[in-house]
């Protein structure tokens, strides 16, 4: 079902296994479609049939921090534990009438983008997901009023803390980090989708370099002098924090990580330049909050 443009007054209510899973700032996807098969002929005309039906994934964003359904369900994607979920979007109007609905069954998340945590930026911290469904309808309008979804007061990417066991001064001078895109593809085996190996991105940070002096010891002493053995991995936090910067809203435990590369960067300000560092770590989990105990190397 094409997601039509969607007035100001209208919203996105995200629903999973019936229960309110909060607004969602866009959506589109979830479209069924043909797939083809094609057979050469002897006059050099290629013959298209329809061979079976697909269905488009379906792609939403969602503002931090999340409902608790919808936070159960990255939790069990990230722990490699996730579940065939079916769920629904409705399109309601101001009054919360339900206009017109795109279900959906046995779907799986194949992708969720982080976004990244910038200092200086107003954006909203929005969580962009993609999910695989084994089947959709289009559902029209049944008048009945939608359950709101909790409020909330959404959260900007500039509200975060981060910090690196064992590496906690520099790293609480991190100003960005950038979009960690996480993603498990999946095929379908006998009529029913079954995921594939997660993977985990890299970690790119970026401090100043009044700061980064331990980050060029750290990648000296882990891949120069060769004292990178999982027990000289570190473990680290990302959080997300209210207005306020005292609360946690929304953390990330980033786990067994392992730095790859340190490098300068410099930017022309003026008769100057601002010189920052942006240091680049494997990871080989990530876990939502709360954490596993930070640890730095033996």
């Amino acid at each position: 079902m094409p997601v039509g443009p969607i007035s100001s007054a209208a919203k996105l209510v995200l629903n999973l296994q019936g229960k309110p899973a909060g607004f969602l700032s866009s959506t589109s996807g979830g479209e069924p479609f043909a797939m083809l098969s094609e057979s050469p002929l002897p006059t050099g005309v290629v013959s298209k049939q329809i061979a079976e039906l697909g269905y488009e994934p379906i792609t939403f964003e969602v503002d931090l921090p999340l409902e608790k359904p919808l936070y159960d369900w990255l939790d069990t994607f990230l722990n490699r534990s996730q579940q065939l979920t079916g769920g629904s979007i409705s399109f309601v109007d101001v009054s919360l009438v339900e206009r017109r609905r795109l279900e959906w069954d046995d779907a799986l998340i194949t992708e969720v983008t982080f976004p990244a945590a910038e200092a200086t930026s107003k954006d909203p911290a929005r969580l962009k997901w993609v999910i695989q469904p084994t089947r959709t309808r289009r559902v029209q309008s049944s008048g009945a009023r939608t359950i709101a979804p909790k409020t909330k007061v959404a959260s900007i990417v500039s509200n975060f803390s981060f910090v690196l066991a064992g590496l906690e001064a520099p790293t609480k001078r991190v100003s960005r980090i950038e979009p960690l895109v996480v993603r498990q593809p999946v095929a379908s085996v006998e009529g029913r989708l079954k995921a594939g190996t997660l993977e985990i991105p890299a970690v790119k940070l970026v401090v100043p370099m009044s700061a980064a002096e331990p980050l060029f010891d750290w990648f000296d002493d882990f891949v120069v002098q060769g004292h990178n053995a999982p027990t000289y991995e570190r473990n680290g936090l990302l959080s997300l924090l209210d207005a306020q910067l005292k609360n946690v809203l929304f953390g990330i435990s980033l786990q067994n990580l392992g730095v790859v590369r340190v490098a300068e960067l410099r930017e022309a300000a003026g008769v100057g330049s601002i010189e920052r560092v942006c240091a680049e770590l494997y990871c080989e989990q990530m876990q939502l909050s709360p954490p596993t105990a930070l640890t730095s190397p033996r």
